[in-house]
């Protein structure tokens, strides 16, 4: 069953091939709404709102260029490093944002503490899981970081996580809308800490250049 963000993609991306738009471009656009929400998450909860609709917007744009790119047969290595680097770099932004607003808002230096370590967990998340296609595919995954289509284990949890990890932005958006975020970068901190040392685990624990593709509870905490 499609992701509700990924169906709303599917609903814009003839609109987006109509301006001429190439996948590259819709994923630079993509990472501009995405530092923008960052942006205005620091601010304080008074700008949470306008942050999470830049982070919807975002995540939108994230599941165009794939679709896009398919489309118009223009899939590439780089285009796929363009969207990973942007992913991580969107979602660095805004744990360390929520961080860097809860600070500004409570007085309380704890607040950016956390948003630091978990933005640290973020990255840790992304590097491991690329570190996995390294150790499984070896230099094709230098190519095209993005793991293969392979057959990963078909269940209700599976489908419960990709549905999460891709409409983690109404996750958020509930949240400015309760006025509430402290929550969510707790859990972003321990799960992305959880995920990055399950797949350091995988690599020490698996012999070199052993098959497969990541599985649902391998890839980053998000995007």
């Amino acid at each position: 069953m499609s992701t509700l963000n990924r169906s709303i993609a599917q609903w814009i991306v003839p609109w987006l091939a109509r301006l001429r738009l190439s996948p590259n471009q819709v994923t630079l656009l993509g990472l501009a709404a995405g530092l923008a929400a960052a942006t205005r998450f620091a601010e304080g909860p008074e700008s949470w709102l306008v942050g999470a609709l830049w982070l919807q917007l975002s995540f939108i744009l994230d599941n165009c260029d794939g679709t896009l790119a398919r489309l118009q047969n223009r899939t590439s290595g780089l285009g796929s490093w363009l969207d990973t680097v942007s992913d991580c770099a969107v979602n660095i932004g805004l744990f360390y944002g929520i961080g860097t607003g809860l600070q500004r808002d409570t007085g309380q230096y704890i607040w950016l503490v956390g948003g630091l370590v978990t933005a640290v967990g973020v990255f840790f998340s992304y590097a491991m899981a690329f570190a996995v296609q390294v150790h499984r595919r070896g230099i094709d995954a230098w190519r095209h970081p993005d793991p293969p289509a392979g057959a990963e284990p078909d269940s209700r949890l599976v489908g419960f996580r990709k549905r999460a990890r891709e409409d983690f932005s109404w996750i958020v958006l509930a949240g400015a809308l309760a006025g509430h975020l402290g929550w969510l970068l707790w859990c972003g901190l321990g799960s992305s800490f959880a995920i990055g040392l399950g797949n350091l685990r995988a690599i020490l624990r698996a012999p070199e250049g052993e098959p497969g593709v990541l599985h649902e509870d391998e890839m980053p905490f998000v995007g």
